[in-house]
């Protein structure tokens, strides 16, 4: 959430969106599962020219190039893979815009331009005392 709005909206329009239903990642996976994790970027924003998954497995940084899955509803779709390390998985998209692309709040982004992200606790796996806090 943005605090710019309703969910997915910014002063701007929609924004990029991800979250933990079905449609951006899996509701039952287990450690060692390689998880699809999708972002939605609003197609009025124009061409990413790249999206990445950044993921923390085994205290280090990971950052895996997400595919473009096609446009759908005024969305394009992005999906990447991640290895699930831990029962809290926390991660970030990242995504690279055309140079000249304006943010919600009317500054000018560079080629890293915007990013989603989440922690996940991911439902097959509910040990006590880990935080899902991002």
């Amino acid at each position: 959430m943005t605090g710019l709005g309703a969910p997915g909206q910014g002063m701007a329009g929609p924004l990029p969106h991800h979250d933990g239903s079905g449609l951006h990642a899996p509701q039952q996976v287990a450690l060692g599962d390689e998880a699809l994790l999708r972002v939605r970027v609003p197609a009025g924003w124009g061409r990413a020219a790249r999206v990445w998954l950044r993921s923390i497995q085994d205290g280090e940084p990971r950052y895996e190039p997400c595919t473009a899955l096609g446009e759908a509803d005024g969305w394009v779709w992005w999906e990447a893979p991640m290895t699930v390390t831990n029962p809290v998985a926390r991660y970030r998209f990242l995504l690279e815009v055309p140079d000249g692309h304006l943010e919600p709040d009317g500054g000018a982004a560079g080629s890293a331009g915007g990013e989603t992200g989440a922690a996940a606790r991911l439902p097959a796996l509910r040990p006590e005392g880990c935080a899902t806090g991002a």
